[in-house]
């Protein structure tokens, strides 16, 4: 079962606004549906530019949950924006590393980098 908390925030400093997604749980080929028909929509829909994913309570990843967070890139650099992973352990930075991601340890670290 995937949970995911959607959190659009324009920062007070700066004229960036970024939307956090924040996945629990698994993510396989039995879920990716939310990603592919609301989140990659919702991104295109409102040009969003900066994405923090953050993947601390993600317990698993299969090779089509991986391919959903390379969609979520796609979608963001067509708007020229940039996706940032925080949260994301050993086993998954393994699977995800030929992504070529932003890795962070947390949301705060890579708010800092952005400038606020």
């Amino acid at each position: 079962m995937l949970k995911m908390d959607l959190e659009y925030r324009k920062l007070k400093r700066s004229k960036r606004e970024i939307l956090f997604i924040r996945l629990s749980g698994t993510l396989n080929k039995n879920n990716t549906l939310k990603i592919h028909n609301y989140l990659i929509p919702v991104i295109k829909k409102h040009k969003i530019e900066n994405v923090i994913l953050n993947l601390k309570k993600l317990k698993s990843i299969d090779a089509v949950g991986v391919q959903a967070i390379f969609l979520i890139k796609y979608a963001v650099k067509v708007n020229d924006g940039h996706i940032y992973l925080c949260g994301v352990n050993d086993t998954l930075k393994l699977k995800l590393k030929h992504l070529h991601l932003k890795m962070e340890t947390n949301e705060a670290r890579i708010i800092k980098k952005l400038g606020v």
